[in-house]
């Protein structure tokens, strides 16, 4: 099994949701109460807003909670061939869930009555004839009940929405959480060991699995993220390894034996580097090798300090000697000083150049400005997109999103990405995407698209028309 698209549901409570879906329909927003302790997506009544992914697969998962029972029919999920619904799951008011083909046509209703205040785990497989839904607890490995039924449109589906997509049934405020599409049943809830083990989170984006084994006290409180590796806590006394793999097949090398207290902080994330301290007296290395081969060793006597590893190259930071060593900055995308025309990973990152000015507007003593102008670009072609630029001799710590916006019926349907700030304090500051943008047909089937951008510092900012993109 492996996962083809999570959504941990993570952001700042009351902005709208981003979590890189491919769209956001409306305005759902980020609320506490998720699961862990975590946050949530909340849906509002009587709304049509959804979360969308483009995509082409059998299973998807998510997390369902109702503060209250709707008044009536909920539509919570729908699957999509082209343009047209082949099924969709909805809560009743009297708590039980239906399975309909299409839009309208019930052909299964559950027994179990969901509780209010409650996460229930609903996992899915939409086929080219029928559909199977599982009902579950939050954590529980056995379905509470097994629903099935026919489909309307013999094909896979290839786009998922979440929260009220059907303007027919958007009764009662809803909660969603971590959303999965993948390519056999995600079973998000497994999670196996002896003894008294926690983990707080099993296999997450990959098909690897978190194992604990041994006598004592074990606490993996983060397994495997985003591959197939495996997470082994053993031995005697107390063992802790804070986190596991994130985004590599390897394994990570946190084992603990013996008796005693060991902790491993930290694995190893996106790369196959390592970090290495060496020496007497305190080394401290807060952070780990990102997304890239290199690695970062710290030797010597005294108090050395690397506050910042290494990012997205194959280049090292040492620090060596006696004393306080400070090192503020790894080494960034390279191993020489990277510029805004670079080209990482065949991956072309597309600037804005200087048009007219348009609203400027004054946020934390810095002028942010928009340069509206309009770009054609290839389809099938991945580009980062920047949209924005700021001068100031402050040191920006506010967020910042840009959307690639789809306008329907004269409405904007904004796709919110996470972006971030390039060039130096004083200088000009520049927006830009941190993931590439997707221009194939699946990701933005129409030819013409607005650029948007907003800062994030807090809910209610201006949101600011950068300019236009054609895709050919």
């Amino acid at each position: 099994m492996a996962i083809l698209r999570d959504h941990p549901i993570t952001g700042t409570v009351g902005n709208t949701v981003a979590d890189s879906f491919d769209t956001i329909s409306g305005t759902p927003t980020y609320a506490t109460g998720g699961i862990g302790g975590g946050l949530c997506a909340e849906i509002t009544a009587d709304v049509t807003e959804y979360m969308q992914d483009n995509l082409t697969a059998e299973y998807d998962a998510f997390y369902l909670r109702f503060e209250a029972l709707p008044g009536s029919d909920s539509t919570v999920a729908t699957v999509l061939v082209g343009a047209t619904h082949t099924a969709a799951l909805r809560v009743h008011s009297n708590g039980t869930v239906g399975i309909f083909s299409g839009l309208t046509t019930e052909v299964d209703t559950s027994s179990t009555v969901l509780s209010t205040g409650t996460w229930y785990r609903i996992e899915r497989r939409t086929g080219t004839a029928t559909q199977e839904v599982r009902i579950y607890t939050e954590t529980g490995a056995t379905p509470l009940e097994t629903l099935t039924g026919a489909t309307a449109v013999a094909t896979l589906p290839s786009i998922y929405r979440w929260g009220h997509p059907h303007t027919g049934a958007r009764a009662g405020t809803q909660k969603i959480d971590r959303v999965v599409l993948a390519d056999d049943w995600p079973n998000l809830g497994t999670i196996t060991g002896t003894g008294a083990p926690a983990a707080a989170a099993g296999t997450a984006a990959g098909s690897g699995t978190v194992a604990l084994t041994g006598a004592g006290a074990a606490t993996a409180p983060a397994g495997d993220a985003d591959g197939a590796g495996t997470l082994t806590v053993t031995g005697a006394g107390t063992a802790a390894a804070a986190a596991g793999e994130a985004s590599g097949s390897g394994t990570v090398g946190s084992t603990v034996t013996g008796s005693g207290a060991a902790t491993a902080p930290a694995g190893q994330t996106a790369g196959a580097g390592a970090v290495s301290l060496t020496g007497t007296g305190a080394a401290a290395a807060p952070a780990a090798d990102v997304d890239g081969s290199g690695s970062l060793a710290i030797a010597g006597a005294g108090a050395p300090s690397a506050p910042a590893a290494q990012a997205d190259g194959d280049g090292a930071v040492t620090v060596t000697g006696t004393g306080q060593a400070v090192a503020p900055a790894g080494v960034a995308a390279g191993s020489s000083t990277p510029t805004l025309s670079d080209v990482t990973g065949g991956v072309a990152r597309r600037r804005w150049q200087p048009g007219h000015l348009v609203r400027p507007f004054t946020t934390n003593g810095s002028t942010m400005h928009t340069s509206k102008r309009h770009v054609t670009i290839s389809r099938g072609s991945l580009e980062e997109i920047e949209a924005a630029d700021i001068v100031g001799d402050v040191n920006l710590t506010m967020g910042v999103e840009i959307s690639v916006t789809d306008v329907v019926d004269g409405v904007p349907i904004y796709s919110w990405r996470p972006a971030e700030w390039v060039g130096a304090v004083g200088t000009k500051r520049t927006a830009r995407t941190t993931l590439p943008v997707d221009f194939s047909a699946a990701a933005l089937p129409g030819s013409l698209y607005q650029v948007h951008a907003k800062l994030t510092a807090t809910p209610s900012v201006p949101i600011l028309h950068v300019g236009t993109i054609t895709i050919v």
